[in-house]
């Protein structure tokens, strides 16, 4: 079917929500998303009687993805969704790795995607019973935007693949009610040696963990292990990983894609739009100087900035603003890194920002 459209026009700074029924009313389906000026973003955010869920839309194609945090456990419904928007058929090639070392793909080693729609792989059917699984998925001709979708007993948590990188952080890793776990997958050729430093409201906190990760092989490492209390983490790797911040947990499932990077400004789409459930910031300064951070909320009744102060190698919890809110911007006087997270009776969901400045 041809794709349903909406146009809106924002000045800037500026954040609007728009419902997915002014679109088009669908059963689950992907949507794609063009701006003609920025930096601009987007993300999205379902809220519903028994779930919660939210993440970033993906902003880049290149031709390889990871996707770590992935399992196949009876009690939950794992699905891969591969999207190509593009007027071009696409022809993925699978592969992927467990506790057990490399897994067989049977059916699903290469995939055809058409052109402007996309293709749901029920991982649970395909590669069942797997505690811990990582995907690598190469586009062999087009392009796709590949993401995964977790189903728990109560709640639905989403999140895209990504590149590779040496660092990661994760702002908002542990807090209250919530307990997440780091899910790193190593595709290289080689063991890579992965350090895990927390940074807590007091300033950073000592070296917590060093693991080493043979080569094809995930692994995950319980975050509430480390420490108590409410904590970031910056992982450090000697070789290129994929990592994802996943839990499965009494607060729901919920799961993210980390930041590789600070920035001096941050966009974080959505942000404050369940006003039903409390929003929170997250914000790590990860340099040894103290931060001014000036958080100003966006959408058509938000609030005036606010400044506050983030201490050397220190994270900070931001509560969001109230009805009127449907994103921020955060800018600081040093390089930060920044993360969300909503909270409910019915579920969670975390967030990851997007930098826009260096």
């Amino acid at each position: 079917a041809p794709a349903d459209e909406f146009e809106i026009t924002m000045g800037g700074p500026d954040a609007a929500a728009v419902f997915a029924t002014e679109i088009s009313v669908r059963a689950s389906a992907p949507g794609y998303i063009e701006f003609d000026d920025g930096p601009a973003t987007a993300g999205v955010l379902v809220s519903g009687d028994d779930s919660l869920a939210a993440d970033l839309c993906l902003a880049s194609s290149p031709k390889v993805w990871h996707l770590a945090g992935l399992s196949t456990r009876i009690d939950q419904q794992t699905t891969l969704r591969l999207f190509n928007p593009f007027p071009e058929n696409a022809l993925v090639a699978l592969s992927g790795v467990s506790e057990f070392g490399i897994v067989a793909m049977t059916d699903i080693a290469s995939v055809d995607v058409p052109a402007r729609s996309w293709v749901d792989i029920d991982l649970d059917v395909e590669l069942p019973s797997f505690d811990q699984l990582a995907l690598t998925i190469r586009a062999e001709r087009g392009i796709v935007l590949p993401a995964a979708v977790l189903e728990g007993e109560t709640d639905t948590a989403w999140w895209p693949a990504s590149g590779l990188s040496t660092d990661w952080w994760f702002p908002g890793a542990v807090f209250p009610g919530f307990a997440g776990e780091l899910a790193v997958t190593n595709p290289g050729d080689e063991p890579a040696t992965v350090v895990i430093d927390l940074h807590t409201p007091d300033g950073p906190g000592l070296e917590a963990a060093t693991i080493t990760i043979p080569p094809n092989e995930p692994f995950r490492l319980n975050l509430a292990d480390l420490a108590a209390g409410a904590f970031g983490v910056r992982l450090q790797a000697d070789r290129s990983v994929a990592a994802v911040l996943v839990a499965d947990d009494a607060a729901g499932v919920a799961a993210t894609t980390g930041a590789r990077a600070a920035a001096v400004r941050w966009l974080l789409p959505g942000a404050g739009t369940a006003v039903d459930a409390v929003t929170t910031l997250w914000v790590l300064n990860p340099f040894e100087e103290q931060a001014t951070v000036t958080i100003q909320a966006l959408g058509p009744d938000a609030p005036p900035a606010e400044k506050v102060i983030v201490g050397p190698g220190a994270v900070r919890q931001v509560v969001a603003a109230g009805p009127g809110t449907v994103g921020y911007s955060v800018e600081g006087s040093v390089p930060l890194v920044v993360s969300w997270s909503v909270q409910a009776p019915r579920g969670i969901a975390l967030v990851a920002g997007v930098p826009v400045g260096g």
